[in-house]
C-alpha cells in the first residue's frame, strides 16, 4: 500500500466554538469554501496521479 501527501488538500478548519456538531460545521458558510477547495485539490491529485 502506498500513500501520498496532498498538501493542498490538507487544511485546518477554524471552529468558532466547541458546541458545533458535524451538521453545524457542514452548514457553516465560512468553512464551505475551505472544504470545497480541499476536496477539489484531492480529486485533482487522484485524477492526475491515480
Amino acid at each position: 500500500m502506498n500513500a501520498r501527501m496532498v498538501a493542498e488538500a490538507s487544511v485546518t478548519l477554524p471552529l468558532p466554538s466547541r458546541t458545533h456538531d458535524a451538521a453545524a460545521i457542514a452548514a457553516e458558510p465560512a468553512l464551505s469554501e475551505v472544504r470545497r477547495t480541499a476536496v477539489a485539490a484531492l480529486v485533482r491529485d487522484i485524477v492526475e496521479h491515480g
